[in-house]
């Protein structure tokens, strides 16, 4: 759904409103109510899982099983590293040096490289070259199939297979 919104200026010459809600295209916030996206907060808890939450929130729609599913697996994949990538190292270190909390962060997304972290718009890439195939009238098998042969006769693994340590799953790069 398009939402129409003002333009920067329309916005400026507004006057200012003093309202205790807090309102977004995305949530509303108001006592006892918390929206988001049109769903009561309190309803999706228990009826949602969080992947399906985060569909939701992003994309303005319930997702189908099949996509709820599919980003629960992407969420839980992202996991299997704990403490030990290069970007939660650099950010615990810039941490013991006492730096506050945004430089962390900053100093953990600037560890981001093509072997981690990085590789998600390398996968990204490698989807929406799936969904043009699609999109262009292959089936969903042949435009995988052509992907993945394409990939493996260039001497490259797809995006999302492989693991620092482990060669045998499919996992997110990095």
């Amino acid at each position: 759904m398009k939402i129409a919104t003002p333009s920067d200026t329309e916005r400026r010459a507004e006057p200012r409103v003093d309202d205790e809600r807090w309102k977004t295209a995305l949530t509303s916030i108001a006592p006892n109510s918390i929206l988001i996206r049109g769903y009561a907060v309190d309803e999706m808890m228990g009826r949602l899982s969080f992947a399906d939450a985060v569909y939701l929130l992003l994309m303005g729609e319930l997702p189908s099983p099949a996509i709820g599913r599919m980003l629960n697996a992407v969420l839980v994949s992202s996991l299997d590293h704990g403490v030990t990538p290069p970007s939660t190292l650099a950010a615990r270190n810039v941490a013991t040096s006492g730096a506050p909390l945004k430089d962390c962060v900053a100093a953990g997304i600037l560890a981001f490289g093509p072997h981690h972290g990085g590789d998600i718009e390398t996968c990204m890439r490698f989807l929406d070259a799936g969904l043009t195939l699609v999109r262009s009238g292959r089936a969903l098998q042949e435009a995988a199939e052509t992907l993945v042969e394409g990939y493996l006769r260039d001497g490259q693994t797809p995006p999302g297979f492989g693991h620092r340590f482990s060669s045998s799953r499919a996992s997110t790069s990095g």
